[in-house]
């Protein structure tokens, strides 16, 4: 069994430090995704822990 978690980040500067974050406390980064256009973008990044991992 898996669990998935995703994350809204505010800034895309912020991508990298948050999926850094995640992977320091067990989680392994399944998709990254970016929607919206000219001043309005979100970027979603969710990541994943196998069942054996969840503590």
């Amino acid at each position: 069994m898996k669990e998935y978690v995703c994350t809204e980040v505010k800034h895309h500067k912020d991508v990298g430090k948050t999926i850094e974050e995640w992977q320091r406390n067990g989680w392994r980064l399944h998709t990254y995704q970016v929607t919206g256009r000219d001043i309005w973008i979100n970027h979603i990044t969710c990541c994943l822990k196998e069942a054996s991992e969840l503590s």
